[in-house]
């Protein structure tokens, strides 16, 4: 149950390459950005008080651009972290992203 692709991902992060986030090979990048994507996708799910996979079919955009961004936010902090020894980021959905989650989820299930 993936919401968002790779290529999502990486269209986001203006496909910067896999050593700027301490991956020697694009194929480990690409694989550590699914796991990514899964999280995010389970953070949307439990978001929306849905079962795991609810939007694994046909995935409306917005579920799949909130998927992106989120996987997209945490690689940026990422490497800001890999560059400046700041905090370690962690994995989560934006203020922003859980009230477009809660307008959609009144929308989508609410409203039948």
């Amino acid at each position: 149950m993936l919401y968002a692709s790779v290529e999502d991902v990486k269209q986001r992060i203006g496909y910067l390459p896999a050593s700027n986030f301490g991956f020697s090979s694009e194929a480990a990048f690409e694989s550590y950005i699914q796991i990514l994507i899964r999280g995010a996708s389970r953070l949307i799910d439990a978001e929306c008080n849905v079962e795991d996979g609810e939007f694994a079919e046909n995935t409306p955009d917005i579920i799949r651009n909130i998927a992106a961004d989120a996987v997209a936010i945490f690689l940026m902090k990422a490497q800001k972290f890999l560059q400046n020894r700041e905090n370690p980021p962690s994995l989560m959905l934006l203020p922003e992203q859980r009230d477009a989650l809660k307008r959609y989820k009144t929308f989508k299930f609410e409203r039948g």
